[in-house]
């Protein structure tokens, strides 16, 4: 009896579930198809961003290696030639204060 229950249930169960799976398994291999240009058009999408992106950063990279030195450099000067300008800026200071103005 038991086996007879048994045998039913696994017909009973191919019967109902074999079809489903079927319908579910064409579904998705349906899907697939239909959005599969989408999912070339995002690659395609992602891969000129990943370029662009990848260009923008050498630019970058290349004006930061310019642009470091550069820096490095004015600031060198700057603290070499800083104490002929304060210098300078004490002259004219003490030429503007002495100085008379006409009334």
């Amino acid at each position: 009896m038991v086996a007879l229950m048994l045998g039913g249930m696994l017909l009973f169960g191919l019967a109902v579930f074999l079809p489903l799976l079927l319908v579910a398994l064409v579904l998705k291999v349906a899907f697939k198809i239909l959005f599969l240009p989408f999912k070339i058009a995002g690659a395609l999408i992602g891969l000129g961003l990943g370029i662009a992106g990848l260009a923008a950063g050498m630019v970058v990279l290349a004006g930061g290696l310019l642009l470091v030195p550069a820096l490095v450099l004015g600031v060198a000067i700057l603290f070499l030639v800083l104490p002929l300008l304060l210098g300078g800026a004490l002259v004219w200071g003490i030429v503007h204060l002495v100085r008379t103005r006409p009334a």
